[in-house]
C-alpha cells in the first residue's frame, strides 16, 4: 500500500476540508444557539454534534478523493477499515455497533449498565448515589495531575464500557426539523464543493444523528427512573461515547461537568479547535497553566466557530500538581538508538482539526526509517495503540515496548510528528534526552510558544509536495539529530505545562 500511496500520492486539498468543516460548524451553530440546552430533548441534539460533524468530514474527503485520485480510492479497501470497506462497497453504510446494542438494551436491567472501580475494587454502578462528585476514565493523565488532589473515594470508570440499557425507538417530532436542516447543510456544502453525496451518504448522516439523539433520551430517561439524583459534579476525559452520555444525564439534572487538558495541550496552537467540544460540553476546563487560558480565551473571543455557554477556566492546582519527575541521565553525545514516537494511523485527514491522513504518515515514517539507518542508527517505529488502518511498515522495524515508561527508557533520542501527543508530553516531563520534531504545519503552534520549544527540541520544518506527500531529506535529519544533543532549556516545559 505504502508503494501505492507513493505512486498516486494523496490527492486531497486540505484548504477545502477546513473550509467544508468551517461552513458546516457555523450552519449547525445557528440551530443551536437557538435551542436551550437546559431540557434533554435539545441537549441530546447538542450532544450529537461532534460525532457527526467529524463523520460528516469523513465522506467528504472520501468523495474528495473518489472525484480525483480513483485509482488510490479504489485500493483503500487494503486499509482493512470497517467503514472505509462498507463505503466502497456501493452496499451501504451502517452504523454498525448502535445498530447492533439495540437489541441488546432490552435483555439487561440497568443496575448491570457498568462496571466501576474504587480504589482498584470492583463496585456495583448503583453506589454512584453515593458520592457527589465522580470521575471518569482512569487514564494516565487524570492519574499524575488529578488524582493526588481529590477524595480517596472517588470513582473512576474504566476504558471498558457496557452500554447495556433498556432502549425504545423515540418519535422524535420536535427535532426532526433540526435534524432535516443539519442534514440538508451536510448536503448542500458538499455540492458547493463539487461533492454531489450518494443517497446512502445523506441517508447514513440522518440515521447518525436520529440514533445518537435517541440514544441520550433513552439513557437520560433511564438514569432518572433508576436514580433519585445525578452526581453534582463530574469530570471526563473528552466527549467519548460513554463521557457524552452522563454528562448528559448530569447537566440535565443541574450537575455540572469538568473536562481538563489531555495529550500535550493545545493551549499554545494558533488555532486550537480540537477543545472546542471540551468547552461546549463542559462547565469547568483545567488547564496545564495560565499562559494555556490566555491562550484559550483569547482564541474563543476572536472565533466564531463557537456556540453554547461560556466555559470557566482553571489551572491544576495552581501548577503545583504538575511536577517534574526525575531526569534520566544521559551522556547526549552517545546517540546510538532512536525511535520515533508515532500518532495515531487515521483513515481520514479530520478529527476536528486538520491532521496528516494515516497513510502520508505512514509513507513518512518509512522514509525517516530508510534515511537513519543511512546515517549509522539503530532506529524503531512505536505506534500509536488506537490505529484505525493496518500498518505497512515492516514488523522488524517497530518497537515492541509495552508502555510508553517503557519506551522513554530504551532509547537515546526521539522523533514525533506531533506537537499534542501524550507521548511527547511524557517526553518532556519524564526525561532530559534528545528530541526532534516534525512540523507540517497542519496544527501550527504559536511563534512565542515554537520559539521556546526549539530551544529544548530540534525542530525540522517539512512541506507536502504536489502529490500531498511529506517530504524529509538525509541531511535535514542529520543537522537535527547533531543540534538535538545541546538542546536542554526547560523554558516552554514550565511555560506550558507547568513548573
Amino acid at each position: 500500500m505504502l508503494k501505492k500511496i507513493e505512486k498516486y500520492g494523496w490527492n486531497v486539498n486540505r484548504s477545502i476540508i477546513l473550509d467544508y468543516r468551517d461552513q458546516l460548524i457555523n450552519d449547525w451553530k445557528s440551530l443551536f444557539n437557538y435551542m436551550p440546552s437546559e431540557n434533554k430533548e435539545s441537549y441530546s441534539l447538542f450532544s450529537c454534534f461532534s460525532t457527526v460533524l467529524v463523520r460528516s468530514l469523513v465522506l467528504f474527503e472520501l468523495n474528495h478523493l473518489k472525484n480525483n485520485s480513483l485509482n488510490l480510492f479504489d485500493n483503500l479497501g487494503e486499509l482493512n477499515n470497517p467503514f472505509i470497506n462498507q463505503f466502497i462497497s456501493n452496499k451501504g453504510i451502517k452504523l454498525n455497533s448502535l445498530d447492533y446494542r439495540r437489541t441488546l438494551y432490552n435483555q439487561i436491567k440497568i443496575k448491570q449498565f457498568i462496571k466501576c472501580v474504587v480504589l482498584k475494587k470492583a463496585y456495583n454502578f448503583n453506589l454512584i448515589k453515593t458520592y457527589p462528585i465522580q470521575y471518569f476514565r482512569s487514564t494516565g493523565l487524570v492519574k499524575k495531575h488529578i488524582i493526588s488532589s481529590t477524595s480517596e473515594t472517588s470513582f473512576f470508570y474504566q476504558n471498558l464500557y457496557y452500554f447495556l440499557f433498556k432502549y425504545s425507538k423515540k418519535k422524535n417530532n420536535i427535532k426532526n426539523a433540526y435534524i432535516d436542516s443539519m442534514v440538508e447543510s451536510f448536503y448542500e456544502r458538499g455540492k458547493a464543493f463539487g461533492i454531489t453525496y450518494l443517497e446512502d451518504n445523506i441517508k447514513h448522516i440522518n440515521n447518525l444523528i436520529s440514533t445518537l439523539y435517541n440514544l441520550h433520551i433513552n439513557f437520560i430517561e433511564c438514569m432518572n427512573s433508576h436514580y433519585k439524583k445525578a452526581p453534582e459534579e463530574i469530570w471526563v476525559f473528552s466527549p467519548q461515547p460513554l463521557q457524552s452520555l452522563i454528562s448528559a444525564w448530569v447537566r440535565v439534572n443541574g450537575g455540572k461537568v469538568v473536562a481538563h487538558e489531555h495529550g500535550c495541550g493545545e493551549g499554545w496552537c494558533k488555532n486550537p479547535i480540537d477543545p472546542i467540544f471540551d468547552f461546549e460540553y463542559s462547565d469547568k476546563f483545567i488547564a496545564y497553566t495560565t499562559e494555556n487560558i490566555l491562550n484559550y480565551k483569547k482564541w474563543l473571543s476572536s472565533n466564531s466557530i463557537y456556540l453554547g455557554k461560556n466555559c470557566e477556566f482553571e489551572t491544576i492546582d495552581d501548577n503545583s500538581n504538575v511536577k517534574a519527575i526525575t531526569k534520566y541521565p544521559i551522556k547526549r553525545n552517545k546517540i546510538k538508538n532512536i525511535c520515533i514516537i508515532g500518532t495515531t494511523y487515521r483513515c481520514d485527514s479530520m478529527i476536528l482539526s486538520m491532521q496528516c491522513h494515516g497513510l502520508v504518515l505512514m509513507n513518512m515514517h518509512q522514509k525517516i526509517l530508510e534515511s537513519v539507518k543511512k546515517l549509522g542508527y539503530d532506529i524503531k517505529l512505536k505506534i500509536h495503540p488506537e490505529n484505525s488502518m493496518d500498518v505497512f511498515i515492516n514488523y522488524q522495524d517497530l518497537d515492541r515496548s509495552e508502555s510508553i515508561f517503557s519506551t522513554l527508557e530504551m532509547y537515546d533520542l526521539f522523533i514525533f510528528d506531533s506537537y499534542q501527543s501524550t507521548a511527547f508530553f511524557h517526553s518532556l516531563k519524564n526525561t532530559d534526552k534528545p528530541i526532534i520534531i516534525l512540523d507540517s504545519n497542519v496544527n501550527p503552534i504559536n511563534e512565542f510558544a515554537k520559539n521556546s520549544l526549539s530551544k529544548r527540541c530540534s525542530i525540522i520544518d517539512i512541506k507536502f509536495d504536489e502529490k500531498g506527500l511529506l517530504n524529509i531529506f538525509d541531511e535535514q535529519l542529520k543537522i537535527a539529530i547533531d543540534e538535538s544533543v545541546n538542546l536542554h532549556s526547560i523554558e516552554f516545559e514550565y511555560q506550558y505545562h507547568g513548573g
